[in-house]
């Protein structure tokens, strides 16, 4: 603590530090010399009960409008090609990318019509399930995080859609981080577009039902997995993509359906979209539940890990989603509330956009800060909620 600096009550952002600030015991550096305060920065000294700080002598005393001046994002350099883009003209962070946005509500809309098209005539449109997938892939090797972003409000009536085209988005990952190539990954992302086909043919009260199934109702709903695999082939639909549809409620362990499949007997297809199907029910909105926080839903998956889930696909899984996934908000240690925008190597030090302060207030600078450059910064939970930029 510094006798002759300025009370940090008295501080006022655009300040420059004259001095280093350390840590009480002096072994690690909380701001550098040279740095501008921001409102963040200042909040932060305060809970960490510092009481004075050196401020620049020759500097400009901070106008009033500085705190209003439009800071929307404050960054690293070094982050700016990795998380921003450009469109017509205005800048976006790649999560929130306009067009990728724009392309996964076409592949719902297209989803859409596939399902309806089963449920009405029996038939499926291949031109339009082969053109979707293309679409997915195209945006996926856009930009996947963006894509596969779920921090978005999703409807309730448009599960059956939404939950097709996001399976199929995770699933396409899954096998793109695991080496299949182009072709095998338009086959996957075809064939889990279509993995719910048989639902279509299932009872409407007992597939929209609020409530648990009975035992009686649950062995109907089972059958989805067998008619949607009769009623893809039946329209010629190949092999690989209608095992996907047969195959997704098979479990490493054989306690699976239709056929108690073991892992080395299920195709690795089914296996990946098994992955995707349980984790993107769990952290949706249903009419009978509300979504799970996108950390608990990933612990399930981890816990399935050999049992119910492929091992070696849980693994590419986890590291390509994320323990904190891409969108899901978080608290950290600071008190202040952020939503996970970017992953690094290793589970737990994200990219992360500043939201709401200690106090709960909507913050006006999201600062970006990268968890890996920022040791003194962690995430202390999850927080079960849907964040919007």
């Amino acid at each position: 603590m510094h006798n002759n600096g300025i009370p940090v009550d008295n501080l006022m952002p655009g300040m420059v530090l004259s001095e280093s600030i350390y840590t009480e015991d002096g072994k690690q550096l909380l701001i550098k010399k040279g740095v501008t305060l921001s409102q963040e920065l200042i909040q932060g000294l305060l809970k960490r009960k510092i009481e004075k700080v050196i401020i620049g002598k020759n500097d400009p005393a901070p106008v009033a409008e500085a705190a209003n001046q439009d800071t929307s994002f404050s960054f690293p350099k070094s982050l700016e090609e990795r998380l921003f883009i450009s469109y017509n003209g205005q800048r976006f962070l790649k999560l929130d990318d306009p067009s990728i946005q724009k392309a996964k509500k076409q592949a719902i809309e297209s989803s859409h019509r596939l399902l309806q098209g089963i449920s009405k005539t029996n038939r499926v449109d291949h031109e339009e399930v082969y053109d979707t997938a293309r679409e997915m892939l195209h945006a996926i090797f856009q930009n996947r995080d963006a894509f596969i972003n779920i921090a978005g409000i999703r409807a309730i009536d448009e599960y059956t859609f939404e939950h097709s085209v996001d399976v199929a988005a995770y699933t396409t990952i899954i096998a793109k981080e695991s080496g299949i190539p182009y072709e095998g990954l338009l086959t996957t992302c075809a064939g889990s577009l279509l993995h719910d086909a048989g639902k279509m043919l299932i009872d409407p009260a007992i597939l929209n039902k609020p409530g648990k199934l009975t035992d009686e109702e649950f062995d109907v709903m089972k059958t989805h997995t067998v008619k949607g695999y009769e009623i893809l082939k039946q329209n010629s639909i190949n092999e690989e993509v209608a095992v996907i549809a047969l195959g997704h409620h098979e479990r490493c362990d054989g306690k699976g359906y239709p056929k108690s499949m073991r892992a080395e007997s299920t195709p690795m297809s089914a296996q990946m979209a098994a992955i995707a199907d349980v984790y993107d029910a769990l952290t949706s909105d249903r009419v009978y539940r509300k979504a799970m926080d996108l950390y608990s839903a990933m612990t399930i998956i981890l816990s399935g890990n050999g049992k119910q889930f492929n091992p070696k696909l849980v693994g590419v899984f986890q590291h390509s989603v994320g323990i904190y996934p891409i969108g899901s908000s978080v608290h950290l240690n600071t008190g202040y509330t952020a939503r996970v925008i970017q992953q690094n190597e290793g589970a737990v030090r994200p990219v992360i956009q500043l939201l709401r302060d200690n106090l709960g207030k909507e913050l006006e600078d999201k600062k970006v800060v990268d968890l890996v450059e920022s040791k003194d910064i962690f995430i202390t939970e999850a927080v079960k909620e849907k964040t919007a930029a």
